[in-house]
């Protein structure tokens, strides 16, 4: 972790070629203030913009960087508020993008790295942004099919914020957002690359991007009276709809098979994409989303994801045993909704 300056030699940096994580914290200069009469007093550091690359690209199994700072209200680390940044500022951040896609194509950055914490946005005369485009025509597959929309419900600044102004929803870091919104061009530019074709065929042969837009459902943090931590996943209206065009595209959801579809939302319950599951009697799953995904026609059973508190006799309607229960009829009491 890097704090709020580094300059760390190359030759320090070699010593440890095996990193694959690096968080980056001296790119917003200072901490971020989130008031909107602040916006001037923000800035990029010019420091970190220019020397980011060269220090990155010593570590050849890098899989993860996250550029970004602090905010001022609970001092929570967070990425690039472009809302947040005057045009000069912006600027700097479209140089350090351009420089990373640059790495890139020269094989200098890992073809494995995810980039979080980052915004692409488009110039004031820009009819397309040029800086997402080359961002598109150089970064990893892998990385761009995770990227969001800068200007969406659920883009990273948008969650950042919520997460911020709202102590229950989950506060964490976010891949790198671009200003180009239809999936038609993304997918134009990814098959125009050596590679590009065949990757798109196993990436939707394979549902991944399906599966994706489950396991990234936003969850929710709740602590208990006692002290414990809970998970709630209960999924945005706008992610519904993509999932529903998706599906409406070729995908038969009935022939999911329901392991991978349930796996595909219990993801979602871990911090992060490399980390475990949390312990069952942890996660709850609202009742509008399991019958949101029901409906829509996965097939999944609520047992692989009910707790213990979650049902009785009474609640489920039935006297049977509860390894027998298999119909999503009947109804009982979710805690969350």
């Amino acid at each position: 972790m890097l704090p709020s300056t580094f300059v760390i030699p190359c030759r320090v940096a070699r010593r440890y070629r095996g990193v694959v994580d690096i968080y980056i914290y001296s790119l917003l200069g200072g901490n971020v203030d989130l008031d909107p009469w602040s916006v001037t007093s923000n800035t990029v550091d010019q420091d970190t913009v220019e020397r980011a690359v060269p220090f990155l690209a010593n570590f050849t199994k890098l899989e993860r960087v996250f550029v970004g700072g602090f905010e001022t209200s609970k001092g929570l680390c967070v990425g690039f508020l472009q809302s947040f940044y005057d045009v000069e500022e912006v600027e700097k951040v479209r140089f350090l993008i351009n420089s990373i896609c640059g790495a890139f194509r020269s094989g200098s950055l890992s073809n494995k790295l995810c980039v979080f914490g980052l915004v692409a946005v488009a110039r004031g005369d820009e009819e397309v942004c040029q800086t997402s485009l080359n961002v598109l025509r150089s970064f990893p597959f892998e990385s761009i099919v995770n990227m969001g929309y800068c200007h969406s419900s659920s883009s990273g600044e948008k969650q950042t914020l919520d997460s911020i102004e709202c102590c229950w929803m989950d506060h964490g870091l976010y891949h790198m957002d671009i200003d180009i919104n239809s999936q038609d061009s993304r997918i134009y530019y990814m098959q125009e690359r050596p590679g590009g074709v065949e990757f798109l065929e196993r990436y939707y042969n394979s549902h991944e991007m399906l599966y994706n837009h489950i396991s990234t459902v936003p969850r929710i943090t709740i602590i208990t009276e006692e002290g414990n931590e809970l998970y709630v996943l209960k999924v945005e209206e706008i992610r519904l709809k993509r999932i529903e065009i998706i599906i409406k595209g070729s995908v038969d959801v009935t022939k999911l098979p329901s392991a991978e579809v349930t796996h595909a939302i219990k993801r979602a319950f871990a911090e992060d994409d490399r980390d475990p599951i949390p312990p069952r009697e942890q996660c709850y799953l609202a009742q509008s989303m399991f019958y949101a995904l029901k409906e829509m026609g996965f097939q999944i059973d609520e047992l692989d994801f009910l707790n213990r508190d979650e049902y009785d006799g009474t609640r489920m309607k039935t006297n049977l045993p509860v390894d027998q229960v298999r119909d999503y009829n009947f109804h009982y009491h979710w805690r969350f909704y």
